[in-house]
């Protein structure tokens, strides 16, 4: 044996449907589907950056297709020649993200039974991806921000530096400009990515690509869906973004038993695949969690002011909500999810006072996953108004 063990990465060589650089542009409007304007102004960004040598920033919530775009960037760059590197930094320790990173030297700290070869290292001179950098520790980040301003590394152990020319890419699912006031990701590593970011809108801001979403994930083999199975998937908020149509899609074709989806098929795939509740709080300090039948607190009642602010937040953050329903509505409905969190009470105690629970919740999981939903807590805190 070696003593020498290879990174924990993926190294995915061009796809040979890859175009030739003169056929770039019509062979990502193929990869990089959607003709709503945010999904064009996505493929514009790809065109203009990937032939460049900027390191790009990809944010957008868990689903949305961040790999996808990594990949036609790779697929449109000058160093599309080489494999694209992949690093998937997620559920790991700080530690162990710095070695799959940076490389260690056998030694060099406890369990570090061989050398290692870090994704710089991998990459060479072409491009690498790392997922998921808004969970990385600040030692990380620090080493980053040194080596996309210096371009040279140390490996844990060695004692000269190394160099590199590899290109990077990083995925977020959480929007950098909040990680960076809540001081969980540093502002001057974010300052180095910012000038070429590339933001990938949630299904529901371009809720008009679903038909074309729909023909694409069924195939022309697939069971068509009549016209109340397409009215369900656009009622749906989406908080799974591309990956959960592709999920409820899948799972409605099985288990609808004619030649046709219908809405009923829709629903119970929808119902399967609601995630379980999890810990989203948006409580005051001083609220009570007992369950609501124990309390004497009446429904929230969120001051003018706050509202005010919350809806401009809203059409910020989640546009096709925002237009798509009544003003009174909208209201409702922030009040519902307000009220879910100060009680503590099941989603379904809810009745339809605020509209259906599986509504509310499912549009919370959403406001969870791109940050608005943080936003909403820190605006009511502020102002204090959530009032009884």
């Amino acid at each position: 044996m070696s003593g020498r063990e290879e990174p924990l990465v993926e190294s995915r060589a061009l796809s040979p449907a890859s175009p030739p650089a003169a056929d770039f542009e019509r062979w990502l409007a193929t990869y990089i589907l959607g003709e709503h304007r945010r999904m064009q102004e996505v493929r514009r960004r790809i065109v203009q950056l990937a032939p460049t040598d900027l390191r790009v920033a990809i944010t957008g919530p868990p689903g949305t297709g961040k790999r996808l775009t990594a990949d036609a960037l790779h697929a449109g760059s000058r160093r599309a020649g080489t494999p694209l590197v992949i690093g998937a930094l997620a559920g790991l320790p700080e530690q162990l993200q710095w070695s799959l990173v940076f490389g260690h030297k056998k030694g060099s700290f406890t369990g570090a039974t061989h050398d290692r070869r870090g994704l710089f290292s991998e990459a060479r001179d072409g491009n690498l991806l790392l997922e998921d950098i808004n969970l990385t520790g600040p030692m990380l980040q620090q080493s980053l921000l040194e080596v996309l301003q210096t371009g040279h590394y140390r490996p844990i152990g060695f004692e000269h530096d190394e160099w590199t020319k590899a290109r990077v890419f990083a995925t977020s699912n959480e929007p950098l400009p909040i990680l960076v006031s809540e001081g969980r990701f540093r502002a001057d590593l974010y300052y180095r990515m910012k000038g070429a970011m590339i933001e990938l809108p949630a299904l529901r801001a371009h809720l008009s690509d679903l038909p074309i979403y729909v023909r694409h994930i069924l195939g022309s083999d697939g069971k068509p869906l009549s016209d109340g199975a397409m009215n369900a998937l656009h009622e749906h908020s989406w908080p799974g973004n591309v990956r959960e149509l592709e999920s409820v899609l899948g799972e409605a074709s099985v288990l609808s038993e004619g030649m046709v989806v219908e809405a009923d098929d829709i629903a119970r795939a929808l119902a399967a695949s609601l995630p379980a509740e999890r810990a989203v709080r948006m409580i005051p300090k001083n609220a009570s969690t007992a369950p609501p039948e124990r309390q004497a607190i009446p429904p929230p009642a969120i001051t003018e002011g706050a509202w005010k602010a919350i809806e401009r937040l809203i059409v910020e953050y989640d546009p096709a909500f925002a237009r798509g329903r009544r003003r009174v509505d909208r209201r409702r409905i922030v009040e519902g999810i307000a009220w879910r969190f100060v009680t503590g009470c099941a989603w379904r105690s809810l009745g339809r006072k605020y509209g259906p629970w599986s509504t509310l919740h499912s549009i919370a999981q959403s406001w969870r996953q791109s940050g608005l939903l943080a936003l909403l807590e820190r605006e009511l805190r502020q102002r204090s108004r959530l009032s009884s």
